[in-house]
C-alpha cells in the first residue's frame, strides 16, 4: 500500500461527515474498492485516506436523491455544472466537426480533378492514336509507290528492284546423320 497520500485526503472520521455515511460502509465501499482511498503508516497504525468527492462528477454516495433535503444532497447534479462541463467538448466536437467537412471538401475536390485530368489523358491518347493510324496509313501510301527519280523537274518512275528472298537457315547436321 502507499505510504503516502495527497494533503487534501480525508481521514475517515472526516468522509463520514462529508459522505454522512457510517464508519462501517465506508470501510466497506473502500475494501470494494467503490470508494476511491489508500491506507498509510502513521505512527498509531494504518489508516485509510479517502479522497474527497468532486461536487459536479462523483456519482452519489447516500442513496436517493428523495432522501433529505433535495438542495444539500450530493445527488443533486446542476445543469448549470453539467452544461459548464460540457460546453469545452461541444466546441471540440464542433471544431472537429469543421475539420472533417473541410477534410471531406479537399477529397472530393482532388478527386474531381483526377477524373478531369483522366478524362483529358484519354483525349490526348485518342488524338495522338488518330494521328498514328494517319501516319502509319501515310507510310503504307508511300511504299505502295514505286521509286521515282526527278530530272528537270519531271517524275520519272524508277522500277523497283526485285524482292530479295530472306536468307533461309540451313539446318545443322552431325556427320553421322543422312542428308535427305
Amino acid at each position: 500500500m502507499n505510504e503516502q497520500a495527497p494533503e487534501d485526503w480525508l481521514t475517515l472520521e472526516e468522509a463520514v461527515k462529508v459522505y454522512s455515511l457510517s464508519e462501517r460502509t465506508l470501510r466497506r465501499r473502500l475494501t470494494t474498492r467503490q470508494l476511491d482511498g489508500i491506507k498509510i503508516h502513521t505512527p498509531s497504525g494504518r489508516e485509510w485516506r479517502i479522497r474527497p468527492p468532486h461536487p459536479v462528477t462523483d456519482r452519489p454516495l447516500t442513496g436517493s436523491s428523495s432522501q433529505g433535503d433535495p438542495e444539500t444532497s450530493l445527488d443533486l447534479i446542476r445543469v448549470t455544472d453539467i452544461e459548464q462541463l460540457l460546453a469545452p467538448l461541444a466546441r471540440e466536437r464542433d471544431t472537429l466537426r469543421s475539420e472533417l467537412e473541410r477534410e471531406r471538401e479537399a477529397r472530393l475536390q482532388e478527386t474531381r480533378q483526377a477524373a478531369e485530368a483522366r478524362l483529358a489523358d484519354r483525349e490526348e491518347i485518342g488524338r495522338l492514336r488518330g494521328l498514328l493510324e494517319r501516319t502509319q496509313s501515310g507510310v503504307e501510301r508511300l511504299r505502295a509507290i514505286p521509286a521515282t527519280d526527278f530530272h528537270n523537274n519531271v517524275m520519272e518512275v524508277k522500277d523497283q528492284p526485285p524482292e530479295v528472298p530472306a536468307p533461309t537457315r540451313r539446318r545443322f547436321r552431325w556427320p553421322w546423320q543422312k542428308h535427305s
